[in-house]
């Protein structure tokens, strides 16, 4: 298949200096995320057909990861629910850094990555969280995309629905849909 008639969107790759600073509240044997792009998808018109589960993003973070040990048990051999949540978790607060520092989504255009960065532990929330799992993924090497695929705001809040898929070079795959919300205490 010919892929050139497909517009390519443009990425932003995380700066080590950003990852660092925005995953600064974990410990450094749960940190996960190795390293992060973003995808900017506001402007896309075609999508080649391997990447239709990104049809409605608004934006993606694709990120690498490695669990050398999991910080909260003994080490189960495979990818879990609790390090899912703490990769969505990485992955997301990246994303939303990444995003207001190059002002990608319009609805969010007026926040700032300071104000951001100040309340990034407690103002935002996970209100729906699902996830399942399709095939083991092996956790010493895995990647990870995010995509934003709505933005709404109500009242002091903006909810953000996101779709999140881990996987491996064998085939292991887990993918859920998350609803979060930033609790605006500026307003």
């Amino acid at each position: 298949m010919n892929y050139s008639v497909y517009q390519r969107a443009p990425e932003y790759c995380v700066h080590e200096t950003l990852l660092a600073d925005i995953l600064s509240p974990y410990k450094s044997y749960a940190t996960y995320l190795k390293d992060a792009v973003i995808i900017d998808r506001t402007n896309e018109t075609a999508f080649p057909p391997d990447e239709k589960k990104h049809l409605k993003a608004l934006v993606t973070a694709r990120g690498r990861f490695k669990i050398p040990e999991p910080c909260y048990i003994d080490d189960t051999g495979h990818f879990n629910s609790v390090e899912f949540n703490i990769c969505f978790n990485q992955l997301a607060y990246v994303l939303m850094a990444q995003c207001l520092r190059e002002k990608l989504l319009k609805k969010l255009a007026s926040y700032s990555y300071n104000f951001y960065k100040e309340k990034q532990l407690s103002s935002m929330f996970i209100v729906n969280f699902f996830c399942q799992f399709r095939k083991p993924i092996n956790a010493q090497r895995f990647w990870g995309d995010l995509s934003l695929t709505k933005i709404s705001v109500r009242g002091h809040s903006i909810f953000i629905r996101a779709y999140c898929a881990f996987y491996d070079e064998l085939n292991g795959f887990a993918d859920g849909d998350v609803l979060l919300a930033f609790h605006d205490q500026k307003k």
